[in-house]
């Protein structure tokens, strides 16, 4: 032994010391690592590690007493270190809450609305902060601005003022653009719908709507006007031409065709029930 705390160790052969039998075996094998071990019947930690090539050993340690109270002392450390920052870390969750998932939920709450057809919703001051929350609530402000202003131009479309003016935003606006498809093919609709009414009123009944420019059901208002105009120009042709022939002296036969409705002549069935050769109606008479 060269040092030690105890006086009468120094300079002495470690087997014949007061310490325990395994750091003396420690010494002898020249082992390294860390050993707990014996020293005047105190027990201690410590640690052997060899001096190079030289064939010494030096042995480190602490009594039990020391040693614990430097852990304790380490474990109390940690533990106040750990306390402090699980303090941070909640008042960070705190803060992150408020200023990122309280606005998350509101602008759910909002989505949630408007799927559901609701569009008289309120974004703003939802966040006021510039970061990416705040940019996230300024564009659905946006979002809901376009849906509301496009839903007040369906509005006036619905109750048919096609006056009304609508923009696309981009050529990626699907539903403005449809938009306007719609008014224009509605404008073509009243255009279509009163020149044939002017036609009609001016006499011209041959005068039909031109439904190729219209495609499903628009197209199928204009078949259906066109219809309608056969079905009461057809019934009509024939009693003007018996009244040509009349004029000139040439009396028809009696009309054999079979009409419906009132150009049936339910109306105006008399007690012979019999059809006249002018008009498609019956007279009450025998005779014509």
């Amino acid at each position: 032994m060269i040092y030690h705390p105890n006086e009468e160790y120094k300079n002495a052969v470690i087997a014949d010391t007061d310490m325990s039998d395994n750091i003396k075996k420690a010494f002898q094998n020249k082992e390294i690592g860390e050993i707990v071990y014996t020293n005047g019947g105190e027990q201690c930690h410590g640690y052997l590690s060899a001096i190079g090539d030289t064939g010494w050993m030096v042995a480190t340690g602490l009594p039990e007493k020391e040693f614990s109270s430097i852990g304790r002392s380490v474990q109390t450390t940690t533990i106040v270190l750990f306390l402090i920052a699980l303090l941070i870390v909640l008042a960070l969750i705190v803060v992150i809450s408020k200023q990122i998932v309280a606005p998350i939920k509101k602008l759910a709450s909002v989505a949630v609305k408007m799927a559901l057809g609701d569009i008289d919703v309120d974004v703003k001051g939802i966040s006021a902060s510039r970061d990416e929350i705040g940019e996230l609530t300024e564009a659905f402000d946006k979002m809901v601005e376009s849906i509301r202003s496009q839903s007040q131009v369906s509005e006036k479309i619905a109750a048919g003022d096609l006056s009304v003016e609508v923009r696309p935003r981009s050529d990626k606006d699907v539903l403005r653009i449809s938009m306007v498809s719609v008014v224009d093919t509605l404008k073509k609709l009243v255009e279509e719908a009163e020149d044939m009414t002017a036609a009609a009123l001016g006499g011209r009944l041959d005068n039909r709507g031109d439904s190729g420019q219209f495609e499903g059901g628009y197209r199928e208002i204009i078949e259906g006007f066109n219809e309608t105009l056969d079905a009461l120009t057809g019934p009509l042709k024939i009693p003007a031409e018996y009244m040509q022939r009349i004029s000139r002296g040439d009396i028809p036969p009696a009309i054999a065709d079979e009409y419906k409705g009132d150009f049936g002549g339910e109306r105006n069935r008399g007690s012979a029930g019999k059809r006249c050769g002018v008009c498609t109606g019956f007279c009450p008479g025998d005779r014509p």
